[in-house]
């Protein structure tokens, strides 16, 4: 996951709202953060809607599942 491109796309809005998605997932370090964009895209049965509500990159999300 970590040598992939970044998971989060921030064309789609503002940086308020970035900030904000990543909230959704945030824990006490960013690999954790990142286990849980990742549990999330899964339990969401692989959802491109999630990734973009979230502004995750869901082609990287879809690498890194597969």
């Amino acid at each position: 996951m970590l040598v992939l491109q970044s998971i989060w796309i921030s064309g789609w809005g503002s940086q308020k709202e970035l900030d904000e998605a990543k909230l959704n997932f945030a824990a006490e370090a960013d690999h954790v953060s990142f286990l849980n964009v990742y549990k999330g895209f899964l339990q969401s049965s692989k959802s491109s809607q999630l990734c973009h509500k979230n502004f995750v990159n869901y082609q990287t999300m879809v690498c890194i599942s597969n």
